[in-house]
């Protein structure tokens, strides 16, 4: 199974996309994408909410505050949960540019081929003379 991160990845894909589940799992990751539990948002919301109130209260307490501090903490999460921590921990294999993803893509299934030996050499058509 081969898994390939476009933008972000959270809850249950996290888990279900996990080698710790699948040890043949190749994942890999676009530059820019994100890889966690939870979002940011939802993390701020429902995990930190305590952390939200008190943070709302020091920015003035009323709603534009709320919305200050939830946003801020979102953010600061997100930068926490990024594929580059994924990677470090092991939930992913790499990280990649998006113009590199055609090419990884190939080797990835040209090694796997050559490990079950599958692999077939490429032939060309006889050219006509």
């Amino acid at each position: 199974v081969m898994f390939v991160i476009l933008s972000r990845y959270h809850g249950g894909a996290y888990v279900v996309f996990s080698k710790a589940l699948n040890a043949k799992l190749k994942s890999v990751a676009l530059e820019g994408s994100y890889a966690s539990v939870i979002g940011g948002a939802p993390a701020a919301a429902v995990v930190f909410a305590g952390d939200v109130r008190k943070r709302a209260l020091e920015l003035g307490g009323d709603d534009d505050a709320k919305n200050q501090a939830t946003s801020e903490l979102a953010a600061r999460f997100d930068s926490i949960h990024s594929v580059q921590r994924a990677k470090e921990v092991g939930s992913i294999d790499d990280i990649i540019k998006p113009s590199q993803l055609r090419q990884y893509i190939i080797k990835v299934l040209a090694d796997d081929a050559n490990e079950m030996g599958i692999a077939q050499p490429v032939t060309h058509p006889p050219s006509a003379v």
